[in-house]
């Protein structure tokens, strides 16, 4: 639902794109053409009186579609010396700032802290990677994501997207859900004006794991035709285009290192562990855990970071705790009984040998692909490769 609030600022992406009123907003080829943009809306908001010190904020940046230097503080810091600039990366795991908005975060060439990207100098480049990094600066600039979501406004603009392109139910895979925004949400969906079914998954980081279960079965129990509640996500590691994600040997094309762990692995397995105790066996209609192949998604498959076997798999489901994976659906065992699998979404990546497809569903787990980051960014990703 993010997508409907992202709309009240600067789009400054590689490809056009129509806005909620139907405006289009033409693609940006160049780091000229950012910076231009940025100078135009810096200008803009001068020009409306709006003090030095106010944040811009702009989204939609992919900078592995500019063959150029990539996008840093020195570039920012030439649209604004005075007012903060904040750069949202299209897949939300970065951001890029300048120098005023880094301060407003008191990070320096001194700050240890994962994520806080700093160039061959050792000083600040300006780019904050997964959100442990980018949350003190996006809290201080006042660009709350989640809360922008449960704005009624947000809520019919994310519809206004969807019946652009004729889609009738949409999804949110990442949602805090609190009782307000439920109360709004309820208000809204199956409305004559907002023709369009949301299916939001709770973000299982955003409670401690063994609330996560219980609040699950509560949303379940709420649930309407026209809006889904009960799924649970997890979102494991960061971004192939932003070389945040954990991948195995060899890692990423351009040798950036290993990717950041959103969730740590030992959270990651109590959080998938917890929910399916006893009192909540059953704790959602299905998990989707966000993890890229190679070392995220196959580490989510098992509590020991191993492989789950069909012995392993079944020892599970027959014995405590029960339920432990579950997929929307049953898929049937040789030998009868039901698999109840878990969801690993995202599988970018795999080797001319890899085997993972075929032993995920050998095991009873649902890998799920997405075609579409093949077609649009793969061959950005590795044509860096010597």
């Amino acid at each position: 639902m993010m997508a409907g609030a992202m709309w009240r600022y600067p789009y400054v992406g590689y490809h056009d794109r129509i806005d909620t009123d139907g405006k289009l907003w033409p693609g940006l080829s160049a780091i000229d053409d950012v910076i231009s943009g940025l100078k135009k809306a810096a200008k803009a908001m001068t020009v409306a009186g709006e003090p030095p010190e106010k944040p811009l904020f702009a989204w939609g940046f992919d900078p592995i579609f500019l063959p150029t230097e990539r996008l840093n503080r020195r570039h920012l810091d030439a649209v604004s010396a005075t007012r903060p600039i904040v750069v949202q990366h299209s897949n939300f795991h970065l951001l890029t700032a300048n120098s005023p908005a880094l301060a407003l975060a008191g990070y320096t060439r001194e700050t240890n802290v994962t994520g806080v990207a700093k160039g061959p100098d050792g000083e600040l480049n300006g780019e904050l990677q997964e959100m442990a990094a980018m949350f003190p600066l996006m809290r201080r600039v006042g660009v709350d994501f989640r809360a922008l979501s449960a704005h009624l406004d947000s809520i019919k603009a994310f519809a206004s997207i969807a019946r652009q392109t004729g889609t009738t139910t949409m999804t949110d895979l990442h949602a805090e859900l609190p009782d307000k925004d439920l109360a709004t949400l309820f208000a809204t969906t199956g409305a004559a004006d907002l023709p369009l079914r949301i299916v939001p998954m709770l973000g299982a980081a955003m409670m401690p794991p063994k609330e996560v279960g219980p609040r699950a079965l509560e949303l379940r129990a709420k649930a309407t035709d026209m809006l889904r509640l009960g799924g649970v996500k997890l979102v494991l590691d960061g971004s192939i285009q932003g070389y945040t994600a954990r991948l195995r040997w060899p890692y990423h094309v351009n040798g950036a290192p290993n990717g950041i762990w959103v969730i740590a692995p030992e959270q990651a397995e109590e959080l998938i562990l917890e929910p399916r105790e006893a009192e909540a066996p059953n704790a959602s209609d299905h998990d989707h855990a966000h993890g890229h192949d190679h070392g995220a998604a196959y580490r989510s498959w098992s509590t020991t970071g191993g492989y789950l076997t069909r012995a392993d798999l079944e020892a599970l489901l027959n014995g405590p705790p029960a339920g432990l994976f579950r997929f929307k659906g049953r898929i049937a065992l040789k030998g009868g009984g039901a698999v109840k699998a878990h969801l690993v979404g995202r599988l970018h990546e795999l080797t001319p040998c890899d085997a993972a497809p075929t032993r995920a569903v050998a095991i009873g787990l649902a890998p799920a692909f997405e075609p579409e980051a093949f077609r649009l960014r793969w061959d950005r990703i590795v044509s860096p490769t010597p």
